[in-house]
């Protein structure tokens, strides 16, 4: 009949490399390295950056997100579109992290978290953002940081200033009732 074949599947993940006169043997090993288990945990490059939203003379509503570099743009414009006041410098440099990375928000400085989630996680495949509002506890000192923390390995990654002061609330527009109900008629049949 058949005969059964036994073998083994081997995957082999090659790392090529060019070794610079300058750097030692050692270092370029540790470089090396880095480069394959990054590789190996598909490291993904993300930036952060921070938009806020006056809603009252104190409270803030701000938007954290973590993006790729080529979305920075377009996920920019669209916080602009919802009345969304960009900061500058308009996002951090760029940070290796990976999938289901999550980061602690640690508010710090004259502000204090009024609702909202502290924490963000990366997904490559969506939209990774968090709101918070803040409290700004002191309007003589109008600032404060968001700082990002990972987790678990509780390492202070960046921190993002927030500048709040002389920036005006808006009041949102309300748009006109284009709703104008509906009308019944109610027929009788005559028999």
């Amino acid at each position: 009949m058949f005969n059964k074949l036994k073998f083994s599947i081997f995957t082999f993940r090659h790392v090529l490399a060019e070794k610079r006169t300058r750097i030692s043997d050692a270092d370029f090993k540790q470089h090396v390295n880095e480069i394959h288990t990054k590789a190996l945990k598909r490291a993904k490059v993300v930036r952060f950056f921070a938009v806020l939203k006056p809603m009252s003379e104190n409270i803030f509503q701000t938007i954290l997100e973590c993006t790729i570099p080529q979305k920075i743009n377009d996920r920019l414009n669209f916080w602009r579109s919802q009345d969304f006041l960009v900061l500058t410098p308009e996002s951090t440099s760029e940070y290796d992290t990976q999938e289901k990375q999550e980061y602690d928000i640690v508010l710090s400085g004259n502000i204090k978290k009024f609702s909202g989630t502290p924490k963000l996680q990366f997904h490559s495949k969506r939209e990774n953002y968090q709101t918070i509002s803040v409290l700004l506890t002191n309007k003589e000192e109008p600032f404060g940081s968001l700082d990002l923390v990972e987790i678990p390995q509780e390492k202070e990654l960046t921190s993002i200033a927030l500048w709040l002061s002389g920036m005006p609330v808006k009041d949102t527009p309300r748009q006109k009732d284009t709703f104008l109900g509906t009308k019944v008629i109610y027929c009788q049949e005559h028999g």
